[in-house]
């Protein structure tokens, strides 16, 4: 899907459509912005009105959506992986993460097993063979968070 795509379906899907969004886009420093002027900016077949960059953003936190993040790093061929912190982490915690992120590694694996079963693969294979990568990825991504939460925050400034 593309961003234009993206972007549309969520202004639309937000509680309210073009014009709560617009609403909270004048509340945060775009005055004129209307419901209208942001249909027609949001519009994938409108060629008179665009949306800058500073108003993506701040559509991105109205929306509070990483969908955004997500395409633009897909259409760079890179992998956008939330990186949450923590306060720190049970051992439970730490053998939980451990075990889904192979879990995740699991269903990647069968996912690749199926796709060359028949020698070859087409692009819904791959496309479920880089989604579960991707869950892999992303749980990898969460136990290293955890663990950088384990370390002492005044060694962490020591290394800065």
């Amino acid at each position: 899907m593309a961003l234009k795509d993206i972007i549309y379906a969520e202004v639309h899907g937000y509680k309210g459509g073009c014009d709560a969004v617009a609403l909270r886009m004048r509340s945060m420093g775009f005055p004129k912005m209307t419901g209208d002027t942001l249909q027609k900016k949001v519009s994938t077949t409108c060629d008179t009105h665009h949306l800058r960059a500073d108003e993506v953003e701040i559509l991105q936190e109205i929306l509070d959506t990483d969908r955004f993040a997500i395409e633009l790093a897909k259409q760079r061929f890179m992998v956008c992986i939330p990186l949450v912190r923590f306060a720190g982490v049970s051992d439970q915690e730490l053998l939980d993460l451990v075990f889904k992120s192979e879990e995740q590694r699991g269903q990647w694996a069968a996912a690749c097993r199926d796709a060359l079963k028949d020698g070859r693969i087409d692009l819904l294979e791959l496309e479920v063979i880089r989604a579960q990568y991707f869950e892999y990825l992303a749980a990898d991504a969460e136990l290293i968070a955890r663990l950088e939460s384990m370390v002492n925050p005044a060694e962490l400034e020591r290394r800065k």
